[in-house]
């Protein structure tokens, strides 16, 4: 199955956008199960910057999915209509710790790896995974 190119519909896109972009980019390329039909159009931002521009020149009505790098992700054989982000650990792969005492935690970028930097070199105090994920998540929704 392939989808309307929107690089072909909204060519203003492209312009002065540093990241790739890939229409009918298959998805198993991209995930770890290697599973999932064609996105629509497939972002990979170069920073944060590069994907704010993308993100106010998209038309409001297109459908936007964010996947990190695509781990613990199954996606349907028919594709995916729309805009999939991915997100590479170079431009949003960073570990930032949070708060203190207490309260400390880490902040993982969404192009980090699972796993990556919740366990090894974790200061005294930190805490498990599960909750300094938890606390971040809470912190950036708040």
């Amino acid at each position: 199955m392939s989808f309307p190119n929107l690089l072909e519909l909204h060519p203003h896109l492209v312009e002065g956008i540093r990241g790739r972009l890939t229409a009918n980019q298959p998805l198993s390329t991209v995930t770890w199960f290697r599973t999932g039909g064609p996105a629509q159009l497939m972002f990979q931002p170069a920073d944060e910057d590069d994907l704010s521009l993308f993100l106010k020149k998209l038309p409001k009505d297109v459908p936007v999915l964010p996947v990190g790098l695509g781990s613990n992700l199954l996606i349907r054989d028919g594709g995916l209509e729309g805009v999939v982000i991915r997100l590479s650990a170079k431009g949003f792969g960073a570990i930032e710790e949070i708060g203190n005492g207490r309260d400390q935690g880490r902040c993982r970028g969404a192009g980090q790896a699972p796993g990556r930097g919740s366990r090894k070199g974790r200061p005294r105090g930190f805490l498990p995974f599960t909750q300094e994920f938890l606390v971040a998540s809470a912190e950036l929704c708040a």
